[in-house]
């Protein structure tokens, strides 16, 4: 007996497929070689006339983390499989000179926004526990996708305490 194995690769925030993720299927006998296949633009793929029987799915695709492997067992003739994955959290680093709080600089707040370009929410945190004489309003935030509800920003200011800069460099 023969069955079809459709796989739907989804985001685990949005639920949206997710297309051009590798998906590969392991026959866990080894009676039959891995085979290895890209998501469509819906996330789906369909593994075809596959013999009944266990079998790993493993999932990789690019700014995702890899879902745990997932084990099935064949016994029908179309077996549909979800898998829900998670994206890379993005990292962004600023270099304290580049904000301009420079010693001849004449002020010390700078503020700055947050945009946010992606059909998925966002979460950020500004690290800043090592600078007491800085402070950082707000300091973390989830942003959303621009929508007709939102804007897709954050505005975000940072302020300097010099007299405690000066304090703590002594």
């Amino acid at each position: 007996m023969v069955g079809n194995i459709d796989v739907t690769i989804t985001n685990n925030v949005t639920n949206i497929g997710v297309g051009n993720a590798n998906v590969t299927l392991i026959r866990k006998d080894k009676t039959a070689a891995d085979e290895s296949h890209l998501t469509n633009d819906s996330g789906k793929y369909s593994f075809k006339d596959k013999p009944y029987g266990e079998y790993t799915i493993k999932v990789i695709a690019a700014g995702y983390n890899p879902p745990e492997d997932k084990d099935i067992y064949l016994r029908q003739t179309s077996f549909p499989q979800s898998i829900s994955i998670e994206r890379i959290p993005a990292k962004l680093t600023v270099v304290p000179d580049s904000l301009g709080f420079g010693e001849n600089a004449s002020d010390n707040k700078r503020s700055f926004s947050l945009f946010n370009p992606n059909d998925y929410d966002l979460t950020w945190f500004i690290n800043y526990e090592e600078c007491p004489w800085i402070n950082v309003v707000p300091d973390k935030g989830t942003i959303e996708p621009i929508s007709a509800n939102t804007q897709g920003t954050q505005l975000i200011e940072i302020t300097i305490d010099r007299e405690l800069f000066r304090k703590l460099a002594i």
